[in-house]
């Protein structure tokens, strides 16, 4: 039984505010960090923003739909539809981490072979954080995505 007082119709909502936050707002800040050359302590700071906005509106809306939505019980395919739509989850961040890996390994041997001397470009260094942002952020569009697609499907 869920104690929150939730239930599909709440997920469903809920799920759709996450999706909307994070596709608004961290492609912004990938974006604007590459376009203006973001170092390290920049981006954690601008994430740090984001993260902030996020949880704000994120905090004001689960009030409100913890207030208006009926109080539905949990029962088993609640709980499997979260499980998969977080394990499809987890492969997709699982794969892009691998993806991002091998590019890294890449990028090392191509500028120790082709460039003697050269230093690494603001864009080289920062490129890996950037592309572990941008994995993360997928496997998370994918989660809320499909818990939204599997509850329209109950």
């Amino acid at each position: 039984m869920n104690e929150s007082g939730t239930g599909a119709e709440f997920r469903v909502r809920s799920s759709w505010a996450c999706l909307i936050t994070t596709a608004v707002i961290y492609p912004v800040l990938i974006a604007a960090g590459l376009m203006w050359g973001w170092n390290g302590v920049e981006l954690a700071v601008m994430l740090g923003i984001g993260i902030g906005i996020q949880a704000a509106v994120l905090v004001v809306v689960h009030i409100y739909l913890a207030i208006k939505m009926p109080n539905e019980p949990d029962d088993e395919r609640d709980r499997m539809l979260l499980t998969r739509a977080s394990s499809i989850a987890g492969y997709v961040l699982q794969s892009g981490v691998f993806v991002v890996l091998v590019m890294m390994i890449a990028m090392v041997i191509l500028r120790t072979v082709g460039s003697e001397g050269r230093e690494g470009t603001s864009f080289e260094e920062m490129f890996p954080i950037f592309a572990l942002l941008g994995v993360w952020i997928a496997s998370e569009l994918v989660r809320y995505g499909l818990t939204i697609t599997g509850y329209k499907q109950l």
